[in-house]
Formats: C-alpha cells, structure tokens, sequence
C-alpha cells in the first residue's frame, strides 16, 4: 500500500549508501539498525520496535545488571538499537532468575513459553544440553523466533544466550 501511494517528492531507496547530498535534502529513514556514520542531510531516524530478543540463562545468573549490560551489547554490536526492541522472551522456568526481574522492573515486556512450545521450533543452533536440563533443545533462538524471523542466531556469554528475531 505505502508503494503505490508514494507522493512524487519522495524516492525510497534501499541501502543509506544511496543517500547523498546532491540527491537529498533530508532523508526518513525507518529501520531498528543503528547508523553511526555521519550523514551530509538532516536526517529523521525513526525506531519501531519491532525486535524479539530471546534470551537462556545459567541458574540464578547473576550480576543482574552486568548480564543485561553484557546482551544489550552484544545486541548493539549486531547492529540494532536497542530502542527497537519490543519484548524479551525466555522458558517460563526461568520467570524468578534476577536477570528476568530486573528487566520487568525496568518496564520492559518479558513473554514466557513452555518447554513444550519451544521444543517445536525447528532453530539453527540446537543444544543437547540445554535439551537435557530443561526439556527444549533451545531458548533464545525459539522464544525468539516464535515471535518473528530470526535476525541475529544465538550468540553466547558465560552465563546467558541471546537470539533476536524481527516481525515478520
């Protein structure tokens, strides 16, 4: 529908490379990623929150804060602002971890799913032993992906694991 409406003035383009000051006065653009470099226009950069991070935690992980400073990173350095993310999801085993209750103390949203439900979602990294203690062969990557299109596969810290999806 926003394609074929499209007024006359505006051009979409699908990479910020073709965003130049002799073909712009000033560019929207519309994407969770983060763009650090300089752009020679006024930009607008506007963030929907539309990425799902799924999270695996050890046993009462901890220091909270420190792990979450540790995904939020490690989400940074895939490229997406943080601003874009929309809920965090994990096994509803682990709803009492610290690392969980800090993040509903912050406000943020945190979806929980059976071992069952995640066991379902065929994920490109599987784990024989995340199978064996909680009965699913993945968290971060199938909490994640059951609520979009995996973006950024499992990526793993000492005591956590992290996956993002993207609406579909």
């Amino acid at each position: 529908y926003m394609l074929s409406t499209l007024p006359e003035h505006v051009t979409l383009v699908s990479s910020v490379d073709e965003i130049t000051a002799s073909r712009f006065k000033l560019a929207i653009i519309g994407s969770p990623r983060s763009y650090k470099e300089e752009f020679s226009i006024h930009t607008v950069h506007y963030i929907p929150r539309c990425i799902h991070v799924g999270i695996g935690l050890a046993h009462q992980a901890q220091p909270a804060d420190e792990i979450l400073s540790e995904i939020h990173s490690c989400i940074e350095a895939s490229g997406m602002c943080l601003e874009a993310i929309a809920d965090y999801n994990t096994i509803d085993v682990k709803a009492d971890e610290p690392v969980v209750k800090l993040l509903q103390e912050n406000g943020a949203i945190v979806n929980f799913h059976t071992a069952e439900e995640l066991a379902k979602v065929v994920v490109p990294n599987p784990s024989e032993t995340v199978r064996t203690h909680i009965g699913t062969p993945s968290v971060s990557e199938a909490s994640a992906m059951l609520h979009g299109t995996l973006l950024t596969p499992k990526q793993k810290g000492t005591k956590w694991t992290v996956a993002t999806s993207i609406n579909k």
